[in-house]
């Protein structure tokens, strides 16, 4: 109940948090909650790896804040990233070598020829992602396999 005595009225609130009073505990207080933060500028679409980041901790966690380098790692930025900011997801994107409707270069080889070809990406992948791709000059679509930045293999039978 809310009561205001000089204006003379009051008047009753409910709410769904429980009524217990909720203490800190030590461990909450403490600064001992590690977060991912940038120890450098990052410009927007700059591919992060481990020079620009550390860790910092906090005393609290942090929703969408990465608390594991290796999961930022490779990552591409989505806006500028200002030294000393703590790492959010919504900060970042999946850096895919290669991108839907892209010309990537489809690398077919063995002991004694290497034939390339280009060809048309129908979906987006990371290195190691198997992804649908349209050979430019016979128009066949072929599953391949991403080796590196804008490269393919494609797929043997066996």
């Amino acid at each position: 109940q809310i009561t205001c005595a000089s204006e003379d009225w009051s008047t009753v609130l409910r709410s769904t948090n429980s009524q217990q009073k909720h203490e800190l505990s030590e461990e909450t207080n403490s600064m001992n909650n590690p977060v991912v933060v940038v120890v450098k500028n990052i410009s927007k679409g700059e591919v992060l790896n481990k020079t620009h980041l550390d860790y910092q901790n906090t005393s609290a966690r942090l929703p969408g804040s990465f608390t594991d380098i290796e999961n930022v790692i490779g990552r591409k930025a989505k806006f500028n990233l200002a030294r000393g900011a703590i790492l959010k997801i919504r900060q970042l994107e999946i850096n895919y070598a290669v991108e839907k409707g892209k010309y990537v270069l489809l690398t077919s080889r063995n002991e004694n020829v290497s034939v390339t070809v280009g060809a048309i990406a129908l979906e987006q992948g990371q290195i190691g992602d198997i992804i649908k791709v349209k050979n430019e000059r016979s128009g066949k679509l072929l599953n391949v396999i991403v080796t590196s930045e804008k490269k393919v293999s494609p797929l043997t039978n066996m």
